[in-house]
Protein backbone atom coordinates (compact mmCIF):
# COMPACT_ATOMS: atom_id res chain seq x y z
CA UNK A 1 0.00 0.00 0.00
CA UNK A 2 0.73 3.58 -0.60
CA UNK A 3 2.20 6.43 2.09
CA UNK A 4 0.66 5.72 5.79
CA UNK A 5 -1.12 8.52 7.82
CA UNK A 6 1.20 10.80 9.53
CA UNK A 7 1.30 10.31 13.40
CA UNK A 8 -0.76 12.64 15.36
CA UNK A 9 1.52 15.28 17.45
CA UNK A 10 1.38 14.89 21.59
CA UNK A 11 0.95 18.40 21.34
CA UNK A 12 -1.71 19.07 18.33
CA UNK A 13 -2.14 22.89 19.50
CA UNK A 14 1.10 23.87 20.85
CA UNK A 15 1.79 26.22 17.98
CA UNK A 16 -1.34 28.28 18.82
CA UNK A 17 -0.26 28.18 22.00
CA UNK A 18 2.89 29.18 22.15
CA UNK A 19 1.48 32.30 19.39
CA UNK A 20 -1.10 33.38 22.51
CA UNK A 21 2.15 33.65 24.87
CA UNK A 22 3.50 35.98 22.04
CA UNK A 23 0.45 37.67 22.01
CA UNK A 24 0.34 38.15 25.90
CA UNK A 25 4.04 38.38 26.17
CA UNK A 26 3.49 41.86 23.94
CA UNK A 27 0.25 43.14 25.49
CA UNK A 28 2.16 43.70 28.62
CA UNK A 29 5.67 44.80 26.67
CA UNK A 30 7.22 48.28 26.57
CA UNK A 31 6.21 48.47 23.00
CA UNK A 32 2.83 47.86 23.70
CA UNK A 33 3.01 50.95 26.43
CA UNK A 34 4.46 53.22 23.90
CA UNK A 35 1.94 52.89 21.28
CA UNK A 36 -1.13 54.52 21.02
CA UNK A 37 -4.90 53.11 21.95
CA UNK A 38 -5.25 52.87 18.14
CA UNK A 39 -1.64 51.39 16.87
CA UNK A 40 -2.28 48.66 19.78
CA UNK A 41 -5.72 47.71 18.73
CA UNK A 42 -4.36 47.23 14.95
CA UNK A 43 -1.14 45.21 16.27
CA UNK A 44 -3.54 43.16 18.40
CA UNK A 45 -5.81 42.74 15.26
CA UNK A 46 -3.38 41.39 13.71
CA UNK A 47 -1.76 39.19 16.38
CA UNK A 48 -5.14 37.60 17.40
CA UNK A 49 -5.57 37.07 13.53
CA UNK A 50 -2.63 35.17 13.09
CA UNK A 51 -3.29 33.36 16.21
CA UNK A 52 -6.99 32.15 14.75
CA UNK A 53 -4.89 31.08 11.46
CA UNK A 54 -2.19 29.05 13.61
CA UNK A 55 -5.50 27.33 15.40
CA UNK A 56 -7.18 26.06 12.34
CA UNK A 57 -3.96 24.76 11.03
CA UNK A 58 -3.34 23.34 13.82
CA UNK A 59 -6.98 21.70 14.20
CA UNK A 60 -6.61 20.75 10.58
CA UNK A 61 -3.04 18.84 10.90
CA UNK A 62 -4.65 17.15 13.54
CA UNK A 63 -7.67 15.58 11.73
CA UNK A 64 -5.36 14.79 9.34
CA UNK A 65 -6.41 13.80 5.23
CA UNK A 66 -9.03 11.30 6.14
CA UNK A 67 -9.21 8.32 5.02
CA UNK A 68 -11.75 6.58 3.28
CA UNK A 69 -13.93 4.23 5.21
CA UNK A 70 -14.38 1.27 2.83
CA UNK A 71 -12.65 0.38 -0.23
CA UNK A 72 -12.22 3.05 -2.99
CA UNK A 73 -13.35 1.64 -6.77
CA UNK A 74 -13.17 3.49 -9.96
CA UNK A 75 -15.72 3.74 -12.95
CA UNK A 76 -15.01 -0.18 -14.04
CA UNK A 77 -15.12 -1.59 -10.27
CA UNK A 78 -11.63 -2.17 -10.00
CA UNK A 79 -10.18 -1.09 -6.54
CA UNK A 80 -7.87 1.90 -5.70
CA UNK A 81 -4.97 0.58 -3.35
CA UNK A 82 -2.25 3.05 -3.82
CA UNK A 83 -2.66 6.13 -1.48
CA UNK A 84 -1.30 8.97 -1.71
CA UNK A 85 -1.16 12.24 0.45
CA UNK A 86 -1.88 15.81 -1.23
CA UNK A 87 -1.65 18.79 0.38
CA UNK A 88 -3.51 22.04 -1.23
CA UNK A 89 -3.86 25.56 0.26
CA UNK A 90 -6.73 26.96 1.64
CA UNK A 91 -7.82 30.47 1.71
CA UNK A 92 -9.63 31.23 4.63
CA UNK A 93 -10.86 34.50 6.57
CA UNK A 94 -8.04 34.10 9.05
CA UNK A 95 -5.54 33.57 6.00
CA UNK A 96 -3.96 31.00 3.91
CA UNK A 97 -3.72 27.33 5.49
CA UNK A 98 -2.33 23.87 4.02
CA UNK A 99 -4.92 20.77 3.88
CA UNK A 100 -3.72 17.29 3.74
CA UNK A 101 -6.00 14.86 1.43
CA UNK A 102 -5.68 11.25 0.60
CA UNK A 103 -5.98 9.88 -2.96
CA UNK A 104 -6.53 6.97 -4.09
CA UNK A 105 -5.18 5.57 -7.19
CA UNK A 106 -4.39 2.24 -8.78
CA UNK A 107 -1.37 0.18 -7.46
CA UNK A 108 1.94 1.32 -9.13
CA UNK A 109 4.32 -0.81 -10.94
CA UNK A 110 7.52 -1.49 -9.07
CA UNK A 111 10.53 -2.05 -11.27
Amino acid sequence: MGAMARPIEAQPFERSEEAFGDIVGFAGSQEADEMTESELERELEQRVRELKRQLLQDHLDRRGGGAAIGPVRDKAGQERIEVREHERKLRTTFGDVEVRRWGYGAALLRS
